[in-house]
């Protein structure tokens, strides 16, 4: 994806972009990306030369996911309330398989009722807001299932999903693509079962590119100046997430996120490597890349603590409340947290040379974090 972004979006605001479809080097296999871009293309030719194929929005589901009964009812009721409205979003419920029984389960759930909320601006005076993005995922950002999109922002966007690495993540951009155009909403009344991966290897493999192509976007936007500079830090702290940045970090540019936690983390995936290789990650992914980010992430964490009572950091009240990881759910569980850690050292591998020992200028670790609204 790397290049592909860097030439079409270099020095141009993001609202303007044309996102083109990036095809794979093998046109036999088309990746996501491309098949939702042929998708809206298809309809977009419907609504041209048929008039009863005219429509508002366009709403795009997965073989594994389903919408509960009065979903799309809802969707299209918030997008009628409010100005300025560009899409509107589901709750994404995800589920060990996607059958009748456990359809049936949660149809039992529906009459449960929340309060729509307007989600935070993702792009705003040419900066992307990437640590909301990948840093707390679906409680802020749109999921490329479930979300209803205003067909005339689409047409805007011309080809919103970009193939990204590992084929996986092509909504982060949209996100943040939308919200510079107008107001994403999200409705909690609105359910989507989403199917997880069936057992603990699945899951850390489908981490793992997760966190890879985080770091891979997270360069891109570096390259095209849409992130601040510096080694920035974002914290829990009294119940909210803070944001400061490292002194004296003006020849990098960085962001971790919840460094306390990534040492926990990172110890468990010492263990790992130690005990069964990296081979354990999925391809793609050496255990001296592997301990390479390791030792890079420890020599950062232990500078982070020897000057963060020296800062003057800010409160980030755009983002959920810090909350327990649940090791119940699998997408917090051990293997999945050690999926997107390995998959952020690989990504950070891929989109510049990094030499042993020595602290790379574009430094990502952004596990998933559980956060709630109150």
């Amino acid at each position: 994806m790397g290049e592909k972004i860097r030439e079409i979006a270099r020095g141009v605001n993001l609202q303007e972009i044309s996102f083109a479809d990036a095809k794979p080097a093998n046109d036999s296999q088309k990746n996501p990306a491309y098949a939702r871009n042929a998708g809206l293309n298809h309809i977009r030719q419907l609504a041209r030369f048929n008039p009863k194929y005219r429509t508002d929005g366009v709403l795009l589901l997965d073989s594994d996911t389903a919408l509960l009964p009065g979903s799309i009812r809802d969707l299209e009721d918030t997008y009628r309330r409010h100005e300025n409205v560009v899409a509107v979003t589901t709750v994404n419920i995800p589920v060990p398989t996607l059958d009748g029984n456990t359809y049936a389960a949660y149809l039992r759930d529906t009459n449960a009722k929340g309060e729509e909320r307007l989600l935070p601006k993702l792009y705003a005076s040419g900066r992307v807001n990437i640590e909301g993005i990948v840093g707390f995922g679906s409680d802020i950002a749109i999921k490329t299932c479930g979300v209803f999109i205003d067909i005339q922002t689409v047409n805007r966007l011309d080809q919103p999903f970009i193939h990204m690495p590992h084929d996986s993540a092509e909504d982060m951009l949209l996100s943040a693509a939308l919200s510079s155009i107008g107001n994403i909403y999200h409705n909690p009344n609105a359910k989507l079962l989403d199917q997880a991966r069936e057992n603990p290897f699945q899951t850390s493999v489908q981490r793992r590119n997760w966190g890879s192509d985080h770091a891979v976007l997270y360069g891109d936007l570096v390259e095209m100046d849409m992130v601040p500079s510096g080694l920035r830090i974002i914290e829990p702290k009294d119940d909210r997430w803070i944001e400061w940045t490292v002194p004296n970090s003006e020849r990098i540019t960085g962001l971790i996120i919840n460094p306390n936690q990534l040492k926990g983390i990172s110890s468990r995936t010492t263990s790992a490597v130690g005990r069964e290789g990296a081979e354990i990650f999925g391809y793609g992914v050496t255990k001296e890349q592997i301990e390479n980010g390791i030792k890079i992430l420890n020599k950062i964490t232990h500078h982070i603590d020897s000057v963060r009572d020296r800062v003057s950091p800010i409160t980030r009240a755009d983002l959920p409340k810090p909350a327990e990881l649940d090791s119940s759910q699998v997408r917090y569980s051990p293997e999945a947290l050690t999926g997107l850690f390995v998959g952020n050292i690989l990504g950070m591998h891929e989109i510049q040379k990094i030499e042993p020992g020595v602290i790379p200028q574009t430094i990502f670790f952004g596990v998933r974090q559980a956060g709630t609204w109150k």
